[in-house]
């Protein structure tokens, strides 16, 4: 997270690029490095909070992400922070195929789940169950609910910017 990238910190070129889609409402979950990940995003209109069970798996920061009076009516993208080169662009994509399943989508690239997650309001409280090391992946995956993957290949010019 706080690996520089090109001058910038990860985090911090993550937390900027999801900004720069318009979200209503920007949600950093930090862990053990709480506090040199305040001090990088001071200045950016998001919010941080600690996941005070960070250590017992990614379901923690899931859960403590979920904060945003907003998600209830509207859902959520799951961005892991130090992915900062995760097509953003497609987000507008995933979020209308949500809606069309009724409950998520999520990127799918050269057979392996990527990211972001899309999620409708919905499954919220889905989100809110996950114990241990369980990511939103055991969702989407193999459990019959409403998803749809979308096979995402990136362009020659992707992969160059990659």
């Amino acid at each position: 997270m706080l690996a520089d990238l090109a001058g910038v910190p990860v985090v911090r070129r993550t937390a900027e690029l999801a900004l720069a889609q318009g979200f209503e409402d920007v949600v950093i979950v930090t862990g053990s490095e709480d506090e040199a990940i305040r001090t990088i995003l001071r200045d950016l209109p998001c919010r941080v909070v600690h996941a005070p069970g960070w250590a017992h798996g990614l379901s923690a920061s899931i859960r403590a992400g979920l904060v945003a009076p907003s998600l209830k009516e509207r859902g959520l993208f799951l961005f892991l922070g130090d992915m900062p080169l995760v097509p953003f662009h497609l987000c507008r994509q995933l979020a209308d195929m949500a809606l069309a399943s009724g409950y998520a989508a999520r990127l799918l690239h050269a057979g392996q789940p990527g990211h972001p997650a899309c999620f409708v309001a919905d499954a919220v409280a889905d989100l809110m169950k996950l114990t241990g090391d369980q990511g939103a992946d055991v969702l989407v995956t193999g459990s019959g609910l409403d998803t749809v993957v979308f096979n995402w290949a990136p362009l020659a010019a992707e992969r160059d910017r990659i």
